[in-house]
Formats: C-alpha cells, sequence, structure tokens
C-alpha cells in the first residue's frame, strides 16, 4: 500500500530545500491566507521592489538622526501612477531646531503647555547693534538714533532704513533689552527711551550740569524686559535740553542698543 501521508513531526525542520520546491508553488494564498497580510523580522531585497499600495501609505523615516545627513536626498513618486504629481520629489529638510515642540507652566493659569521650540538651530535670538557714525543732535528735540551696524545679529533684527530692531515669527518672545548713548558736552536734561511701534516702553533719565565744556561725555543709559511679538519694531530715542545743539558720541561702547531672549 503505497503511503499517500507523512505527518509534520516526522518532517526534520531542514528537510525541506529550496530545490524540493517547484518554483511558483507557494502562491500569495498559501502565505496569506486569511488577507491580513504577513510580517517579517528583517528582509534584504537585491533586485527591485514594487508593490500596489493605497493613498494613505506612507513611508516611516528614522526619526533617531537629526545630523542632517541626508539632507537634499530625494524620494521620486513613481512615474508609471496616474496623477499630476507624478515624477514629484520628497525632499528631506536640514534639521531645525525651531520646530521642536517644548512644554512650558503658564504663568497665570499654572497648566502646562506646547509651544515651539527656542529658535533656528538652537541659537538664542540676540542683538547688539551700534551707531557707528558721529553727527550733531536737535537740542531740546527727541531724536531717533541712527542704528546702523550690527555687532551681533543672530537673526536680522536690524533695518537700517528706519534704524529699527525688528521682530517676526522667529524671534519673538520675552527679551532682556539695555541701550545707552553720551554726547560730547553735558546738557541740563538728558532722556534715553525705548520705543515699540510709536510709543514709548521705558525711559532713562540723568540731570546734569549745563556748560561743564567738551569732553565731559555725559551718558545715560536704560535697561527692562519686554515682550516683542511678531512685527514690533523697537527704536532708541534720546531727548536733552542745553544751550544748543549737541554732538553725539558714538561707536560700540558709546551708543548702542542690545538685547536677548530669555524666554517665548
Amino acid at each position: 500500500m503505497a503511503l499517500s501521508t507523512i505527518g509534520t513531526a516526522a518532517i526534520a525542520d531542514d528537510a525541506v530545500t529550496t530545490a524540493k520546491v517547484a518554483a511558483d508553488a507557494i502562491t500569495a494564498t498559501e502565505i496569506d491566507d486569511d488577507g491580513t497580510g504577513f510580517q517579517v523580522a528583517d528582509l534584504t531585497v537585491t533586485g527591485s521592489l514594487s508593490g500596489a499600495g493605497s493613498a494613505t501609505d506612507f513611508f516611516a523615516l528614522d526619526g533617531t538622526d537629526g545630523s542632517a545627513t541626508d539632507a537634499g536626498s530625494n524620494l521620486v513618486l513613481d512615474a508609471s501612477a496616474s496623477g499630476t504629481d507624478v515624477g514629484e520629489k520628497f525632499q528631506y529638510e536640514t534639521f531645525d531646531a525651531s520646530q521642536l515642540i517644548e512644554s512650558f507652566r503658564d504663568s497665570d493659569t499654572g497648566q502646562f503647555n506646547l509651544r515651539p521650540g527656542m529658535g533656528s538651530s538652537g541659537v538664542t535670538p540676540s542683538f547688539r547693534v551700534i551707531c557707528s557714525a558721529s553727527s550733531t543732535i536737535t537740542n531740546n528735540s527727541a531724536t531717533t538714533i541712527a542704528l546702523d551696524q550690527g555687532v551681533v545679529d543672530t537673526h536680522n533684527f536690524l533695518l537700517k532704513s528706519d534704524n529699527s530692531i525688528n521682530f517676526d515669527e522667529t524671534n519673538a518672545g520675552v527679551y532682556f533689552v539695555t541701550g545707552q548713548s553720551r554726547l560730547l558736552y553735558s546738557p541740563t536734561r538728558f532722556r534715553i527711551f525705548f520705543q515699540i511701534n510709536g510709543g514709548n516702553l521705558r525711559t532713562g533719565d540723568e540731570t546734569t550740569n549745563a556748560n561743564v565744556g567738551s569732553g565731559s561725555y555725559q551718558g545715560v543709559n536704560c535697561s527692562g524686559i519686554h515682550r516683542f511679538g511678531p512685527g514690533d519694531k523697537l527704536l532708541l530715542r534720546i531727548y536733552f535740553l542745553a544751550t544748543g545743539n549737541q554732538p553725539l558720541y558714538a561707536g560700540a561702547g558709546e551708543t548702542e542698543i542690545s538685547g536677548f531672549r530669555i524666554s517665548l
């Protein structure tokens, strides 16, 4: 009597080799008999790989590599498919710390909320902008300082056309700001102030003795903390009262404004 059935227990684990399996003998039905798919731990493909996916399928990129070594590499859409995006590319973007999300405690409610990270590539937004050229300032009149040189300017704060410090979505937040100015002579009154969007934010005053003479280099300074939003403009302005117009002492350490972001 011929043997027609062999029990699985009688077959050794390595007894069935590829040579004993006819070509195309194992079909998709045997691999996925219930239509739910199958999983493999590791899969190496030496040739091409193709398949039919749905519009909701995604590539999952490895999020452990933040070095942007693949920046500029492309994924190309299947040109054999129909649609207006055939042949278009996905491009990896360079890692940007400003896209990170961090948590913070709301000072009013005490609750924790989410907000963007602290700036592009982790650089704290900061500026130190000076008035590099001396000029004659009109007596008894508020004057905007001609800020024209960024000693430090991480996020393009300085706009030379109107001598302002500008804030946008990339650098808005709470800042510590300090400004200072000096005159060649001593006026009776000398005031420095920050102006934001046309309104005075903070002033610094000093009463001096007039007619001390050239070389007294009278100076004033002002500091403060303020929340700047997108579209805000910050100006450094001075006012003095003397017997006549006064030369402004310019340059780094003489007439300048500085600031850095302390929080969002």
